[in-house]
């Protein structure tokens, strides 16, 4: 998993429910395992997009609904 070090206030991840210290371990139909397979599902997905993700958080593994916002980051 990739652990989250802190979420951007207003941002999918916070408004999905991802807290800092969170263990990112699938994202849509994607297993995250690393940074690599995490920038590979960004690069995928659609703005206003919905999937599940799953974190570990304090031992315990908790899904939510997160919707991809348009990237602020220039391409």
């Amino acid at each position: 998993g990739v652990l989250l070090a802190g979420t951007r206030p207003g941002g999918a991840a916070e408004k999905g429910g991802m807290k800092r210290g969170d263990v990112l371990i699938k994202l849509g139909k994607h297993d995250i395992t690393s940074v690599e397979d995490l920038m590979f599902v960004l690069g995928e997905v659609k703005p206003g997009q919905k999937v599940k993700a799953s974190v570990m958080r304090d031992g315990k593994k908790v899904s939510m609904d997160v919707t991809f916002q348009e990237s602020k980051q220039p391409r």
